[in-house]
């Protein structure tokens, strides 16, 4: 399970709010196509919310199609998410690397 977590956040994954008239249909067709959901949680009627790579969000968008569902991106976890931010942020890395320098020295 923690094997899976790791990889999960190293390719990145996000949450979706999933809503529609066939949610269900959704989840199932998703799982038959091989798309791998989890932490799916019912939300209310015709609602639900669920975890799942940033690979498989394209040929979601198949299945949502089909199914009459839409989706939404609540959140985006994951190493890929967190790189792209660090990247605009260079003196916060820059003085990370100053101040782990600066205790080596000391």
């Amino acid at each position: 399970m923690f094997r899976q977590t790791l990889v999960n956040y190293l390719v990145g994954y996000v949450r979706l709010r999933v809503s529609g008239p066939q949610v269900e249909r959704f989840v199932n067709m998703a799982a038959a196509r091989g798309i791998l959901l989890w932490d799916v949680v019912y939300l209310s009627e015709g609602q639900v919310m669920v975890s799942v790579r940033i690979s498989a969000v394209r040929p979601l968008r198949h299945v949502a199609r089909r199914t009459g569902c839409r989706f939404r991106i609540v959140t985006k976890e994951g190493f890929p998410f967190w790189w792209y931010r660090m990247k605009r942020r260079k003196v916060l890395i820059g003085g990370g690397f100053f101040f782990v320098a600066a205790l080596y020295i000391m």
